[in-house]
Parts: C-alpha cells; sequence; structure tokens
C-alpha cells in the first residue's frame, strides 16, 4: 500500500511539472495514429502539435479537450477529413485568421477557453453545422458569422455578449439558438425571420428585466414575439417601398409636366 501511495504522489507530482513546463509538449507517436479515424487525447498536458500531424489523413474526430494549449495549431488546417473537432478546456485566448481555412469541419466545440473575439474567416467555414462557444469572454460576434449558411445549432451561453449582429438573421438553416447567460439588452428583429428556427433561450440576460421580454418570459412566447415583429417590419418596408414608388412617380409626372410648361417655344420662321 505504501509503494502504491508513493507511486500515485510521484505521478502527481511529475503531471504538474509536466503541465507547468513552458517548453512545448506535442503530441507523440504521431505515427501511430495516422489510421486512427477517431482519436481522443484528453487531460494530456499536450500545447503542441507536431508537423506530421498533418499525416493524420484519415482523422474525422480529434478530442484535445483539457489540454494546456494557448495558441491554435494550425496544422489542423491541413487535415482533409476533419469533420469534428473538440477543442474544450484549454487556454485559447484567441484564434488565428487560418481558423477559417478548416476544410471539412462540420462541428467544433471551443467551450470553456478565454476567447474575447471570434475572427471574421469563420464566415468562411462553409461545411460548419455546430459551433459551441460556450464558458468563453466574447463580446461581441463578426458579422461574417452570418454566412454560416449551413449552421444547424449555434451555442453563444456563458459569454458576455452586450448585442448580436442583425446578419445573424441569414442563417437560414439555424434550429437552435442558445444565447443564455450575457449582457444582452436587446435582439435583432432578424431572428424572427429564420425561416428554420425551433428553438431558442435567452435566459439570464438583462432583456429579460425589461419590456417586453418580461412580460413574455418564456423562450417559446420570446420566439413567437420576435416572428411577429419581423413579419411586422416586413409589410411596413413593403408598404413604404409601394408609397414610395408611388410618391416617385407622382413626383417624375409632376416634373415633366412643369418642364413641358416652361419649356421656351420655338419661334416659327417666316419665309
Amino acid at each position: 500500500m505504501r509503494w502504491l501511495l508513493l507511486c500515485i504522489v510521484a505521478w502527481l507530482a511529475s503531471g504538474i511539472s509536466y503541465a507547468q513546463d513552458s517548453q512545448p509538449v506535442v503530441m507523440p507517436d504521431v505515427a501511430r495514429l495516422e489510421n486512427y479515424n477517431a482519436i481522443t487525447l484528453w487531460n494530456e498536458g499536450i500545447n503542441a502539435l507536431p508537423p506530421e500531424t498533418a499525416r493524420m489523413t484519415q482523422i474525422r474526430h480529434l478530442d484535445l479537450s483539457s489540454n494546456t494549449f494557448t495558441e491554435f495549431p494550425l496544422v489542423l488546417t491541413e487535415l482533409p477529413t476533419l469533420v469534428k473537432l473538440t477543442f474544450t478546456h484549454n487556454l485559447l485566448t484567441e484564434l488565428p485568421p487560418q481558423f477559417g481555412d478548416l476544410p471539412a469541419v462540420e462541428e467544433i466545440d471551443l467551450s470553456h477557453n478565454s476567447l474575447s473575439e471570434l475572427p471574421p474567416q469563420i464566415g468562411n467555414l462553409a461545411t460548419l453545422t455546430k459551433l459551441t462557444v460556450q464558458y468563453n469572454q466574447l463580446t461581441t460576434l463578426p458579422p461574417e458569422i452570418g454566412n454560416l449558411e449551413n449552421l444547424y445549432m449555434l451555442n453563444l451561453g456563458e459569454n458576455h455578449l452586450r448585442e448580436l449582429p442583425p446578419e445573424i438573421g441569414n442563417l437560414d438553416n439555424l434550429w437552435g439558438l442558445w444565447i443564455a447567460d450575457n449582457d444582452l439588452t436587446s435582439l435583432p428583429i432578424e431572428i424572427g425571420g429564420l425561416p428554420n428556427l425551433a428553438w431558442i433561450n435567452v435566459e439570464r440576460n438583462p432583456l429579460m428585466t425589461m419590456s417586453p421580454y418580461a412580460e413574455l418570459r418564456y423562450n417559446d412566447a420570446i420566439l413567437s414575439y420576435l416572428q411577429e415583429q419581423y413579419a411586422l417590419a416586413q409589410r411596413t418596408k413593403q408598404s413604404l417601398l409601394v408609397m414610395t414608388g408611388a410618391l416617385g412617380a407622382g413626383v417624375l409626372a409632376l416634373a415633366g409636366l412643369i418642364w413641358r410648361r416652361r419649356r421656351p417655344r420655338r419661334k416659327k420662321k417666316h419665309a
């Protein structure tokens, strides 16, 4: 028993020094993993990936959760078959522009990092269907988030978002939107125009104490309200276009009449 306790203490001590070491700690034995299609390297103390990672051309799901990455490994953009990336509980504070170069990714989980923003290039992830960025430090979203035309689920809970860009209304395939536990005081009316949005969670935001949301209380009621307001705005917009068109035609007609009346008459030439 004493021997076992000594082994445990030694293992814990080595693990602590391993994680605190400032030198790169890379994933070992890449050659042994080349033919795997799912790899989980959870809590391995890894903070870097070697260039040889690009040889894992069969990988579809890579889980690098609970490690010590402070930078996003660019070599991941060289994996042509990677469709699911789990990168939770790391130390990321930012994402590089190359993040938008992931060629085939469909699901990304970046929960429990320290991201303060997402790069505009995130809009280049044309194949992305599920994005989870809860428990970070986000205060805004780039307008380019509206370019994710295949996005089905968006989880932004437990951040510090103060507003959402109106471009979020371009996500025609979005089914679920989790924005609970943020600092939102309003919602873009464009959310009400999302044709496939069936589920939304806005709980524990400041807007829930404000009218009209304080009276609505429930998420389903809020979604219905946004849909009604969007439909009303569209009808108003169409009415304004009709009125503007009619007014424009009237102005043109009046201008033509005035021009004809004020046009100087040509003098007749006498032979």
